[in-house]
């Protein structure tokens, strides 16, 4: 709670500062440099007959001017000027007019544009990943408003090459999350996952973010542990004017919305998704306490009623969903400098009914695999509440032109709520055997991250020397509080022929673990990363022009992961057999006493884990303009690496793996300018990926959301991989672009998961020989005025990117191994486009957008367990605004029109699709429709 309460006083602080919007207008923008989009610092705008402003530390510059029309001047020492004419300037508006200038030998050369220029952020970007250094794509917060995303996980599926796996996790160029590397304002973030080497996009709501931007080729500034891509997010900077807003929507789901919705019991602190209310009793004993307790112990009976024992359900028709927004931005003058500030809050919920169907074929059974009949089926009905809140704080002092000082602060919850109930029905080909199961779940988790970052950037003007150094903190608390899981069997009488009641799966005098037997499950992970950069940039004078690059990198991460895990027995003194007459609302009611029940606690030594990690790196490169037409990008980054994981076997034997490591990462990029606004770019990089503490640990948990054990590795080596890139890119003035880039990637030791056990599902990790990625990425972006000069044809826009990719990955050292399988998550497709109509002057803009992915692998099998592959399935958005009295805004967005079933199956007949008749559908779930109206004032 101090992270929420100093965010939260930094954003009143703001509010503050919040001054009287003056009856003058304004001229702002960026300056940079059309070569390859460095700001021009010092870069001078000027208005004829009036006043002017110098471009700071990120080339912008802010002019206020009285109502009226200007003709502005742009210069600076050796670079075409540029004259902009009939800029027009309104009462209490910002004219965004972003600029960049040509460097050229006749430093008196001027270029007179008569038009106004007025470009939108995805313009901006559209250079920015002209002149990037590397292979890059992106979206900008322009784009982002025409779709229905919420989070940034959402936004990245519109990303050429990119799709997003369980709503949250990253897949670029068909690797999956495991080899992306997620950055937030220039700063690396660790890991939120216990069980896996990723970081949940879900968790940074796409209304704080300015744009998205995905290295997907390497260089000397950037991490070496990635190969897919290196998603840098950028939350919204110092805007150029004052302003607040309000956005208030409601939304809804079809399979949803006004229709019965079951939950477990509600605390405050749900409201906002945090998990005060449910956490472990704070005066509960140790478990090495606990464990020596037997049936009928008064001390075993008095911690049990300690325990919240509620497992009542409240049904009600689910309210619509709700969005709300608010934020303040500006600048004022401290001390005779800039001084800028932007606070923003956000908060919106949603109800889900998720209806979902199962089957599991007797594993290690050919025959039973291929006849559903013989396994498990299971039907699944889920509620599920979610919530996201987030604060941003941020702040920025210049003093003069050249020194920047910026403090920026994210705080985000994200929870989850759901009760479920499962149908189970058991026909093994043992008649004896067969049963059904009911089982009632009761879920909540909560995610808070919270993101500090202190930068200090300064510019030698002299010298032609800039020095960036940042430090960061990040902390990360993922809590699963009292998740809560009641089974109940059924069995058959063989006899009769029929099924008896329903009983409680529990058994007298508990003493281990077992996942079908009543239990509170309680799971806290901690992290916290911190970290130090600094880069230093020199500008010489050395063929066309030359930046030498340099710099120092530091990482320190530390996690803790811990389960208590509690079970429920009874005593056999007066329920002689397992209890057949409580239902889950009253089944523990005043029934945890020395003659009942009892909670008793099967916390294993192997429940935990802490690891630290500690990164050092360091780097030299040069970006050289060799010839006008050929730009070489070439150095080499050092990374020393050393991660420890201690740990426990279930007997309580202590293992403690290492990882240390040395690695020099070499890369070259070239960019050739064969004609005006076109690029071939050939790019070469060492990168690696290394294991994350989860599958580094030695041990083995019981993950309840996927109902399997998975065990780490401590013989895990980092992986070795060679990028090389071709892309030729091609842009217009106006917003177009077109690329076509092939690739390829060949893995050395990739790090794999597989399915393995008898019994529960298990998922291990191991190193396999080598694996190989390759394939082709289109984008493009077109402007429908190119096709005639009618009005309607000038306010319409595409833009569509298409993937086709193919891996293999050699296998020779798991028993059991499907050979030469794709990668986990690769897909062999990926499809997006949008059609986009905007008309400024009338205030209308609107969206269609499509997104699908081809099938991929959801789960890795073995020779006895089938690969279980995701169905592809397409996603169709629309999005409508219309401005109304030029400070109202109303926006209806329908998401997922389509609604297409989500399906996960088993190819029984290798014909690489999904045949309902002929497949087993290992899941399938529902997929409602969403539609939500929203109203933005801006004040």
């Amino acid at each position: 709670m101090k992270h929420i309460s100093i965010l939260a006083l930094m954003i009143l602080f703001a509010f503050g500062l919040q001054a009287q919007t003056t009856k003058k207008g304004r001229i702002a923008g960026v300056i940079k440099d059309a070569a390859n989009s460095e700001p021009l610092i010092g870069a001078t705008a000027t208005v004829v007959g009036g006043s002017g402003a110098a471009a700071d530390l990120d080339g912008k510059y802010l002019i206020s001017l009285e109502p009226g029309t200007y003709t502005v001047n742009f210069k600076f020492i050796g670079y075409v000027s540029r004259t902009i004419e009939n800029v027009v300037v309104t009462s209490g508006q910002t004219t965004l007019l972003n600029i960049n200038l040509k460097e050229s030998v006749r430093e008196t050369e001027v270029v007179v544009v008569t038009t106004t220029i007025k470009k939108g952020s995805m313009e901006t970007m559209i250079k920015d990943i002209q002149n990037a250094a590397t292979v890059t794509s992106g979206v900008s917060a322009e784009q982002m408003r025409r779709t229905p995303d919420k989070t940034t996980a959402d936004v990245l599926k519109r990303v050429s090459g990119a799709s997003i796996q369980d709503n949250k996790f990253a897949v670029v160029r068909g690797l999956s999350d495991r080899y992306n590397l997620g950055f937030l304002n220039g700063v690396q973030l660790p890991s939120t996952e216990s069980d896996r080497k990723a970081f949940t996009l879900d968790i940074i709501p796409s209304f704080v973010v300015d744009k998205m931007v995905i290295a997907k080729t390497a260089s000397p500034d950037k991490p070496g542990d990635f190969a897919g891509g290196l998603i840098d997010i950028t939350t919204r900077d110092i805007p150029f004017e004052n302003s607040a807003f309000i956005t208030i929507g409601g939304g809804t789901h079809s399979l949803t919305t006004n229709k019965n919705f079951t939950a477990q019991y509600k605390t405050g602190s749900d409201v906002f998704g945090l998990a005060t209310d449910r956490i472990l009793p704070t005066n509960i004993i140790s478990t090495a306490e606990n464990k020596p307790l037997q049936a009928g112990n008064a001390l075993l009976t008095a911690e049990g009623q300690k325990f919240n024992h509620d497992f009542s359900r409240r049904s009600f028709n689910a309210n619509p969903n709700l969005t709300f927004q608010a934020g303040i931005n500006g600048r004022t003058k401290i001390f005779g400098n800039d001084f800028g500030y932007l606070g923003a809050a956000t908060f919106s919920n949603s109800y889900r009914n998720i209806n979902s169907f199962q089957t599991i074929p007797l594993l290690g059974n050919e025959t039973a695999l291929k006849n559903p009949v013989n396994g498990d089926t299971i039907n699944q009905n889920i509620s599920r509440y979610n919530t996201t809140s987030a604060l941003m704080g941020n702040f920025s002092y210049k003093i003069g032109d050249f020194t920047k000082i910026s403090f920026k602060n994210l705080y985000t919850v994200i929870s989850e709520n759901s009760y479920g109930e499962r149908f189970l029905g058991r026909l093994p080909a043992d008649e004896a055997e067969n049963q059904k199961q009911r089982s009632y779940i009761y879920f909540f988790s909560s995610n808070q991250m919270v993101s500090n970052q202190l930068n200090v950037d300064h510019y030698f003007n002299k010298a032609k020397l800039r020095v960036n150094a940042t430090g960061g903190y990040f902390y990360a608390d993922r809590q699963v509080p009292d998740y809560r899981r009641l089974n109940y069997q059924s069995l058959f009488d063989t006899e009769n022929r029929t099924y008896g009641r329903y009983q409680l799966f529990s058994v007298p005098d508990v003493r281990d673990f077992n996942p079908d037997l009543p239990q509170r499950y309680y799971s806290n992970l901690y992290e916290t990363a911190k970290n130090a950069n600094i880069d230093v940039t020199k500008s010489v004078n050395f063929l066309e022009s030359t930046d030498i690059k340099a710099g120092f990198a530091y990482m320190e991460r530390e996690r803790t992961f811990r389960v208590r895990n509690f079970l429920y027995g009874y005593n056999t003194n007066s329920l002689s057999q397992a209890p057949t007459f409580f239902g889950p609302d009253t089944i523990f009611n005043n029934r945890i006493n020395n003659n009942q029940f009892y909670l008793k606690e099967s916390t294993l030594a192997s429940d935990f884990y802490n690891g630290k990690s500690k990164l050092v790196a360091a780097y030299i490169m040069s970006d050289m303009r060799i010839k006008p037409w050929l730009r070489a990008i070439y150095g080499v980054r050092l990374e020393q690496f050393n991660q420890e994981v201690n740990a426990f076997t279930d007997e309580g034997d202590t293992v403690k793996p290492v990882l240390d490591n040395t690695d020099f990462l070499p890369s070259v990029n070239f960019i050739i300018n064969p004609r005006a606004n076109h690029n071939l770019r050939l790019g070469y990089s060492r990168t690696l990926s290394r294991p994350e503490f989860r599958e580094f640990a030695p041990v083995a948990f019981y993950d309840f959301n996927t109902n399997a054990i998975v065990v780490g590795a401590p013989n895990l080596v980092r992986t070795s991989i060679d990028n090389i890139d071709l892309r030729y890119e091609i842009y217009s003035d106006e917003g177009e672009s077109f690329s076509i880039n092939p690739f390829y990637k060949r893995f050395t030791n990739p790090v794999e998961s597989q399915v393995g056990g008898s019994g529960t599902r298990t998922f291990t990790y191991f190193n396999a020989k080598e694996a190989n990625n390759y394939g082709v990425e289109f984008d493009a972006r077109i402007t429908f005025k190119r096709f005639g000069s009618s009005p309607i044809l000038e306010r319409i826009s595409l833009y569509g990117n298409y993937s086709l990719i193919s891996s293999t990955v050699k296998i020779d050292t798991v028993a059991g191994s499907i050979k030469d399988r794709p990668l986990q998550g690769q897909s062999p497709y990926v499809f997006n486009a949008g059609l986009v109509y905007q008309d400024a002057d009338k205030g209308w803009d609107a969206a269609f957008t499509i997104n699908r992915v081809g099938r991929r692998i959801a789960y890795i099998g073995n020779e006895e367990k089938q690969i279980i592959w995701e169905n592809p399935r397409t996603i169709i958005d629309l999005s409508i605004s219309k401005v109304v009295a030029k400070k109202l805004t109303i926006r209806f967005v329908a998401g997922d029109i389509l609604a297409q079933d989500l399906v996960f199956y088993q190819d029984l007949n290798t014909n690489k699709k999904y045949d309902k008749g002929g497949d087993v559908t290992a899941f399938r779930f529902q997929n409602g429709f969403t539609t939500t109206l929203s109203i933005n004032y801006k004040f």
